[in-house]
């Protein structure tokens, strides 16, 4: 039929007729395996791409845990204490003492940053004088890590608190009102809190024995409302006495405005002023019956007493090092001093270990040139000297040592874990996860058909 005879049909039965007339489409024989294998070939790299985001997560998670672990040489908490023979700088990262329980017997503590989410901020590591292990002593309303004390057998911290003073405080972020001792074995504390209207302006805290602390502070006359000479000045008060478990009172000794200027043997060494010019010996059980020291020399590092308060040792000078100097102390508390030979480098005294020897600090210098500190005992007599505890640059004049440990025996320290920074592991472990996801909508986009 011609185009012209069908110009009267109706318009669906001329678009049937085409369609009757059109070719039948030829099937895909290979469209369905083509189809199957691109689902499959989706399914296996968006199944590789997530389990690599896995594998990253969990390699994440084992380098930080390992890093964090416990070193396995550390001697059990039944140990005898003794002191390590080296230290080491501890890691921000290291527990606390609230997560992970009191460390003991304390071997020394460093002033160290700890790390936090929104910075750091320096606290106290304790070092066992057990198991050797380091760890972060969570001490409550600690003021000034510098100033907190060790005592002498390394069971008991001091040091400053802040609270709420009477008045207004001289120090609107930390007024310090109390001295708190800290238990290391318990990890108990006895806070002392001292009666004060705008706080104290602390000065020492000095352990004469394991269980007697002298406290010495001044009361501020202003608070941040006074006149500015008000705020930075302070009445000097009596220096106090604490023993372990008693209460906080006065010394009664009337060097009311001496100083520390060094120790042992159960007394300290303490500088007067006015009538009282000079130096003391003051003996905590008989506080009024200070001896005046009289020496040969002038000026001293702060000296140590020995154990039966026969001798003093100090670094003499105005510099340091220097050599070690020795005196008898007579009964009249005259020392007349000699040099031990082969001292030169001598910073500080720290404790005599017996009656012949003393401990001290010795200004040591590496194979590369760095300066660094060494614990040492030295023979007052042949100035013969025994290598106790290494010291790195960076702790150099940081730690304080339980002194009586250092006439111990030594051991073979253990360098302490160093865990991850807890923002590193959450942002790699984030950052894997991130990764992941757009690995996966990377390759189901770039895979077609």
């Amino acid at each position: 039929m011609s185009t012209t005879e069908r110009q009267g049909e109706p318009w669906g039965a001329r678009l049937r007729d085409l369609a009757e007339e059109a070719p039948g489409a030829l099937p895909e024989p290979a469209l369905w395996d083509r189809g199957r294998r691109y689902a499959r070939l989706r399914r296996g790299g968006t199944a590789a791409v997530a389990a690599l985001g896995v594998l990253a997560v969990v390699a994440v998670g084992a380098v930080s845990w390992q890093r964090a672990a416990p070193p396995a040489e550390l001697a059990p908490a039944s140990a005898p204490a003794a002191m390590p023979d080296e230290l080491f700088v501890p890691s921000p990262w290291l527990p606390g003492t609230e997560e992970a329980g009191p460390v003991g017997q304390l071997a020394a503590i460093i002033p160290a940053d700890r790390g936090g989410w929104t910075g750091a901020e320096m606290e106290i590591v304790g070092v066992s004088a057990t198991t050797g292990e380091y760890r972060f002593l969570d001490l409550p309303d600690l003021y000034a890590p510098p100033g907190a004390v060790l005592s002498p057998d390394g069971r008991h911290v001091a040091y400053w608190a802040t609270g709420e003073p009477s008045g207004t405080p001289n120090d609107s972020d930390a007024p310090v009102t109390a001295v708190v001792v800290y238990d290391a074995t318990s990890g108990e504390v006895e806070r002392y809190d001292i009666e004060t209207e705008h706080g104290l302006a602390v000065e020492d805290l000095v352990w004469t024995d394991p269980s007697t602390l002298l406290v010495s502070y001044g009361q501020w006359q202003g608070g941040e409302d006074d006149t500015d000479m008000d705020v930075s000045m302070s009445r000097t008060a009596p220096w106090q006495v604490l023993r372990v478990g008693d209460e906080l009172r006065d010394l009664g000794s009337p060097l009311v405005d001496g100083h520390v200027w060094g120790g042992g043997g159960g007394v300290v060494v303490m500088s007067g002023s006015g009538r009282n010019a000079g130096r003391w010996l003051v003996d905590p059980s008989r506080p009024r019956q200070p001896q005046r020291l009289r020496t040969d020399r002038g000026s001293f590092v702060p000296p140590r007493v020995s154990p039966d308060r026969t001798r003093i040792a100090g670094v003499p000078g105005n510099r340091a090092p220097n050599q070690l100097a020795v005196a008898e102390l007579s009964g009249d508390a005259r020392a007349a001093f000699e040099s031990v030979p082969g001292s030169r480098r001598t910073l500080e005294v720290l404790a005599w270990s017996d009656e012949e020897q003393v401990v001290v600090l010795r200004h040591d210098r590496d194979e590369v040139g760095m300066y660094h500190v060494t614990v040492v005992e030295t023979d007052v007599a042949t100035g013969e000297q025994r290598d106790l505890v290494v010291v790195p640059p960076d702790l150099a004049n940081s730690p304080q040592f339980a002194l009586d440990l250092l006439g111990g025996p030594i051991v073979e320290a253990v360098e302490p874990p160093d865990p991850m920074d807890p923002r590193a592991v959450v942002g790699l472990s984030g950052g894997a996860v991130v990764a992941a996801g757009a690995g996966i909508l990377v390759w189901r986009r770039r895979v077609q058909p």
